[in-house]
């Protein structure tokens, strides 16, 4: 078994959120793009078969305050394997997801 993942992340927070909604976007907001490639083999016997795994993510995180995120991205399966069917498989899906104090 082996993989790896390289991943980009940009923070910003545009001034025109901050000025239009102020309760909404403080100092201690902020945003960040967020970019990842991930590649995985977890049967390294079989070549280009079950276990070959590779992923395109783009997301945006929000957190309005440091503690707490929302989080959305869409994740191209660019590369998987149905172990029902035996066959090559691309996969996309869109997450969202919440965390908070952690």
């Amino acid at each position: 078994m082996n993989g790896y993942y390289i991943q980009g992340n940009y923070h910003f927070m545009p001034d025109f959120l901050r000025r239009m909604l102020p309760q909404r976007f403080s100092e201690g907001s902020t945003m960040t793009a967020v970019v990842r490639w991930d590649k995985v083999n977890t049967n390294r016997d079989v070549t280009a078969g079950f276990g070959d795994l590779e992923q395109l993510s783009l997301g945006l995180n929000f957190r309005p305050i440091e503690d707490t995120v929302f989080k959305v991205s869409y994740q191209f399966g660019t590369r998987a394997f149905n172990p029902n069917t035996h066959e090559r498989i691309h996969d996309n899906t869109l997450v969202l997801s919440a965390a908070t104090y952690f």
